[in-house]
């Protein structure tokens, strides 16, 4: 092969080289970027589905409630007022003296999940263990809300 041959041959590899290397640069350090910005947006929450309360949980601000989470909520009297912005009050009035009752402000695109850790201690309108029952607000990605 001929000098001037060789001499081209290297400069277009060098050059196609460069090139792969600056455009893999680039784009890396873009979606690296791109990352760091999803992970900000949700650093510090707590997905729901990943609590232990998750497997306990049931939704209760769909518009009709299904029967484990009528039985659930069977200690509470469960109501919901929509404000003018669109948001919406939950109120769980509780049914007995040693029961609290509990109020939550959903945005739109929020659920209200109750707690039920153990279904066996409820009956009718009594529940013996009141300290179980409680609500969690999650957001439209799955979040939960701190209220």
């Amino acid at each position: 092969m001929k000098p001037k041959a060789i001499i081209i041959s290297v400069l277009i590899i060098a050059v196609l080289g460069g090139s792969y290397y600056f455009y893999w640069k680039s784009t890396t350090k873009g979606s690296a970027a791109t990352t760091s910005q999803a992970a900000a947006s949700t650093s510090g929450k707590t997905l729901f589905s990943d609590t232990a309360e998750y497997q306990y949980a049931y939704i209760i601000s769909d518009a009709t409630l299904t029967s484990q989470a009528e039985s659930a909520l069977s200690g509470f009297a469960l109501s919901k007022t929509t404000n003018a912005d669109g948001s919406a009050v939950y109120t769980l009035k509780a049914k007995q003296a040693n029961y609290k009752d509990q109020t939550y402000t959903l945005a739109a695109g929020q659920k209200l999940y109750f707690i039920e850790t153990s279904m066996g201690d409820d009956n009718d309108d009594a529940d013996s263990n009141p300290l179980d029952d409680t609500a969690v607000v999650v957001d439209a990605n799955g979040y939960v809300v701190t209220q």
